[in-house]
């Protein structure tokens, strides 16, 4: 059993790493010139040869991608150009608001499903079992963006009732908190 979780392992790193390989690669193979990007539409090619030195994008690939890569397993994601500050904190930052939204919506599909799903057991056959059906066939066959915007128009723009946008920290208040988890979670 042991070997085999090792195989596995090993499977995985060499997929993690030839995908990397490959995103890189593929990165560079752009026909965009990032350093114009990142400068804008009046650069200068000495301000993009500047940048690009400044960057390493001069340097050749293999180099590019070992620096890239050793930088990533010290857990430095780089900076970010247009908020001037470390990529990390950021993805982080986001990380923990997805991870609360997802815990949300995990509860909230489950105790809908659950419910629904004994409404259509004890009431079989009768309307409460045929509107359970309908009701989930119509949350099954449309995608989950239409149902967020019809929710976001009706709850957040017509009656105001919640906030169509935004974040709340559980600082600010328990209730402008679940305020905004109760839109994105509503799937």
């Amino acid at each position: 059993m042991a070997a085999y979780v090792v195989q596995r392992l090993g499977a995985a790193m060499v997929i993690m790493v030839a995908m990397s390989v490959l995103v890189f690669l593929a990165t560079h193979a752009l026909p965009s010139n990032a350093a114009a990007l990142i400068l804008g539409q009046y650069s200068t090619p000495e301000t993009q040869a500047a940048l690009e030195h400044r960057l390493g994008f001069d340097l050749p690939l293999p180099v590019q991608y070992w620096r890239w890569a050793s930088h990533m397993l010290q857990g430095d994601m780089g900076q970010s150009f247009e908020m001037e500050r470390p990529v990390a904190p950021i993805l982080w930052d986001a990380l923990g608001r997805s991870a609360i939204l997802a815990v949300c919506s995990m509860i909230v599909v489950s105790t809908a499903g659950l419910a629904l799903g004994v409404v259509a057991a004890v009431w079989r056959g009768r309307w409460p079992d045929h509107a359970a059906s309908i009701f989930t066939y119509f949350g099954v066959s449309l995608p989950e963006f239409y149902w967020g915007l019809v929710l976001i128009l009706i709850f957040g723009s017509t009656l105001h009732l919640l906030p169509s946008s935004g974040y709340a920290n559980l600082a600010e208040g328990l209730g402008p908190f679940i305020a905004h988890l109760v839109l994105p979670s509503r799937r």
